[in-house]
């Protein structure tokens, strides 16, 4: 996966957060990114958007300049492409209620 370290701001008074109220990762904007597939189910956990999927739940990364984070609410079923890791990159914007997750998917921009 290639992604750029760096730092990362998010416009306005902080954390992202779309109609649903819900927060979400962020990551330089490099418009890179590998296509694995997975389908799941938008949800929520302690104020963080993640992805209820197989039987798993990944925090969702998505690039600061993606704007799908911003009209997905709880229970839509998506397919996002990307890969899955199991601890964050250096240079994410980490909203607070995202910070301690074990599971991560970076999604790939446009997938």
């Amino acid at each position: 996966m290639a992604l750029a370290a760096g730092a990362v701001g998010c416009a306005g008074s902080g954390d992202p957060a779309g109609e649903s109220g819900l927060t979400w990762i962020t990551m330089p904007a490099t418009g890179m990114g590998d296509s694995a597939l997975v389908e799941g189910t938008i949800a929520e956990q302690d104020g963080c958007m993640v992805l209820d999927h197989g039987g798993s739940r990944s925090h969702l990364i998505f690039e600061v300049t993606d704007p799908r984070p911003e009209t997905y609410a709880v229970g839509d079923a998506v397919r996002l492409g990307g890969s899955g890791s199991g601890k964050a990159s250096a240079g994410l914007d980490m909203p607070e209620a995202c910070d301690g997750a074990t599971s991560y998917w970076y999604v790939a921009p446009g997938a």
